[in-house]
């Protein structure tokens, strides 16, 4: 009898259990679950910061060139005065003081043996833009080709790897990649060089070697590659579609330039591809593109590349 008394108690107590197991595991999904919310929100917010103040410093950039270009160009509308002998040489000694700031690579870094030198001979846009050969260009896939220098053959990229993220790299013709970055839209960028890999303005994190390592790759030819294509693939896939492809090339160059030396970031701009108000930006950089200027003198020091977030000034047209 006290069996049977028992019994009908049973489902009872089993579910009351089921109820606490039910509410226990709602719980626990809830803490966790918001744990990973806020996680998420606190990463979120610190890329979006991140990259807003990158794109306030390349804006803030690009304002003061336009300014100095402004300035540049109502000079040049003015009557020119006769050069004394004194401000000669106070320009030749600005002209000095600009490639004492472009001097980024302390020379005791670069064995001499160990740079194939660069040929000194003036620059023509138009072989050097002949060394570019694009293979397939794409606006939903990328751009490939082709660069065949004095004395090395590059194949180069700039494809989209993924939904908000692409990657340019420069390969052997043997498919071993050199260079390469991945340009993330939502995060920090990757650049690797051989076997040394370091996050967009962190270079700081590179160990004295490393660094050493790449001041001597900057002076090679492949390193040279990454400046001709980057500069003057826009004559060769000037295509709209195709700016994002172009401009993942520009990020690359951007995160190598202080690398390099002097004279392996020199350029020159194609005759005859500027037309209407240019003068100004003419007069302060290297070359002008849709998509960057490279080699600007902004009153303090050269900016060897500014991608144009915003585009040329107003006028300024490149054909």
């Amino acid at each position: 009898m006290d069996e049977q008394n028992l019994n009908p108690n049973e489902p009872i107590q089993n579910s009351k259990y089921i109820w606490i197991t039910i509410i226990a595991v709602l719980i626990s999904t809830i803490i966790v679950g918001g744990g990973v919310y806020a996680w998420q929100k606190s990463n979120l917010q610190a890329i979006e910061q991140s990259s807003q103040r990158q794109i306030t410093d390349l804006q803030n950039q690009i304002i003061d060139l336009k300014k100095l270009a402004q300035l540049n160009y109502s000079r040049n509308k003015e009557p020119t005065q006769p050069t004394s002998p004194a401000s000669q040489a106070a320009d030749e000694t600005a002209i000095d003081s600009q490639n004492l700031n472009q001097a980024v690579t302390p020379a005791h870094l670069v064995p001499e043996s160990a740079v194939q030198p660069i040929p000194s001979a003036p620059l023509k846009a138009d072989e050097l833009s002949a060394r570019i050969t694009v293979a397939s260009k794409n606006p939903t896939q990328g751009i490939s080709g082709m660069y065949n220098g004095l004395s090395t053959s590059l194949v180069f990229s700039s494809v989209q790897s993924g939904p908000y993220e692409r990657k340019a790299e420069f390969k052997t013709k043997d498919d071993s990649v050199v260079v390469s970055i991945v340009a993330s839209e939502t995060g920090v960028s990757k650049i690797t060089v051989n076997n040394i890999s370091w996050e967009f303005n962190t270079t700081n994190t590179l160990t004295e070697k490393e660094k050493e390592t790449l001041h001597i790759f900057g002076g090679s030819e492949v390193a040279r590659a990454i400046v001709e294509t980057t500069a003057y693939l826009y004559w060769k896939a000037p295509e709209y579609p195709l700016i994002k492809y172009r401009l993942t090339f520009v990020q690359l160059y951007q995160a190598l330039a202080e690398f390099y030396p002097i004279e392996n970031k020199k350029l020159v701009q194609p005759a005859g591809s500027l037309s209407g108000e240019c003068k100004g930006l003419e007069n302060i950089c290297q070359l002008i593109t849709e998509q960057a200027i490279f080699g600007c003198w902004d009153g303090k020091k050269v900016q060897d590349v500014l991608p144009l977030i915003d585009g040329l000034p107003i006028g300024c047209n490149v054909q």
